[in-house]
């Protein structure tokens, strides 16, 4: 069984209003790249969609202040290197 110790080893925490780039991941291929300010309500939204996938990744922590344009560069600059397949409609407006 688990210790008290590697529970809390294992922690993260979650602060509200940071900018995040993270991949969701279906048998270890990236087939989602997204952006967020709240991280966990987004995921929970992605699990009530049609997308499919086991698991997900933090790709990019960006602090508390991100601007708009840099945000969408960075999230873009990500979805062009892989290609995921739920986000064709950012690979067809570039």
């Amino acid at each position: 069984m688990t210790t008290k110790e590697e529970i809390l080893n294992k922690s993260r925490p979650i602060i509200i209003g940071n900018y995040y780039i993270y991949a969701l991941l279906y048998r270890n291929e990236i087939v989602y790249i997204g952006q967020s300010t709240s991280l966990i309500t987004r995921l929970a939204a992605h699990v009530n969609s049609n997308k499919v996938f086991d698991a997900w990744s933090i790709i990019e922590a960006l602090g508390n202040f991100v601007p708009t344009e840099k945000f969408n560069a960075i999230e873009r600059s990500y979805v062009s290197k892989f290609k995921p397949k739920y986000n064709k409609h950012l690979l067809r407006s570039k």
